[in-house]
């Protein structure tokens, strides 16, 4: 398999999925807009973490920014980042009950 663009943009996708708190911030932004010291307080993390989250969420496609004045509004870009947010969901379940694997045939 060769390692083509959509390949790179997919590791850096999972990349960013790849800390919990970036999770955490996903999952606040699924109710729709926050700014950042919304997020900072939710998250109880320091504002310069926060935004160093909300930069790679960015640059990853998973969310986008709005400015607003002096104030930075973040959301959700698509559907399919929540979506893929329940598909983990669903899949942590399966490995935290102990599931059979799917059968390879």
């Amino acid at each position: 398999m060769r390692e083509s663009g959509i390949n790179a943009v997919r590791a850096e996708l999972f990349k960013a999925l790849s800390q919990s708190n970036r999770l955490i911030i996903l999952e606040l932004l699924r109710e729709g807009e926050l700014s950042v010291s919304e997020i900072f307080l939710e998250i109880r993390q320091k504002q310069s973490n926060t935004s160093r989250h909300l930069h790679t969420l960015l640059v990853a496609g998973l969310v986008y920014v709005r400015k607003e004045g002096m104030n930075s509004f973040y959301g959700v870009k698509y559907k399919e980042v929540l979506e893929i947010l329940d598909l983990a969901t669903r899949l942590s379940a399966h490995e935290m009950t102990g599931r059979p694997r799917c059968r390879q045939d």
